[in-house]
C-alpha cells in the first residue's frame, strides 16, 4: 500500500513537498543510514504515513558510516517503505505545520514572515490549499507574484 501523491512530509520540524514517487527514488547514503523513522507524510487522500528509505547498495557498518559522515556521501537508488498510520483531519496537518513554522530557523520563513504563512495555513480548508500555500510561499517563492 502506498500514499496518494502529492504528499507533505515532515521530519524534525522540516517540511518537504513530494509531488510524486520519483522524488523518493534517490538519497544520500548518510540519509539512509540515519533513517527517517520520524518522518510523517500526509497524502492527498487524507491518510497519514510513516516511511523509511532503504537501499541494497548500502552496508550499515563503521566504514560506511565514517565515510558518509566525512567526505564520501554518494547518492544511491532507494526504495521507500510505507506504513499507513491512519487518517488525518485538516486541523492536524495545520497544527503540525504551525509547530514546524514556529520552530523554523529561517528555512520555511526565508521569503515570508512566519505570522503571514501561519495565517495562510490557518485559513486553509483542504490539503490541496495547504500544499499550494507551501509551494507558493516556501518552495517556489516569486516576489513579483506576491
Amino acid at each position: 500500500m502506498k500514499p496518494k501523491f502529492p504528499i507533505i512530509s515532515i521530519y524534525n520540524n522540516a517540511v518537504d513537498l513530494i509531488p510524486n514517487q520519483t522524488y523518493l527514488s534517490k538519497a544520500k547514503v548518510l540519509g539512509v543510514l540515519k533513517g527517517n523513522s520520524n518522518s510523517i507524510a500526509f497524502d492527498s487522500a487524507g491518510n497519514k504515513w510513516s516511511f523509511k528509505l532503504t537501499s541494497d547498495k548500502i552496508s550499515d557498518n563503521f566504514i560506511t558510516r565514517f565515510l558518509a559522515n566525512t567526505f564520501y556521501n554518494p547518492t544511491v537508488d532507494v526504495i521507500p517503505e510505507w506504513k499507513m498510520i491512519g487518517e488525518f483531519e485538516i486541523d492536524e496537518i495545520k497544527s503540525v505545520l504551525i509547530k514546524s513554522i514556529e520552530k523554523d530557523e529561517d528555512v520555511l520563513t526565508q521569503f515570508i514572515d512566519s505570522e503571514d504563512i501561519k495565517n495562510h495555513v490557518n485559513k486553509a480548508h483542504s490539503f490541496e490549499t495547504i500544499y499550494n500555500i507551501l509551494n507558493r510561499y516556501v518552495f517556489e517563492y516569486n516576489e513579483e507574484e506576491i
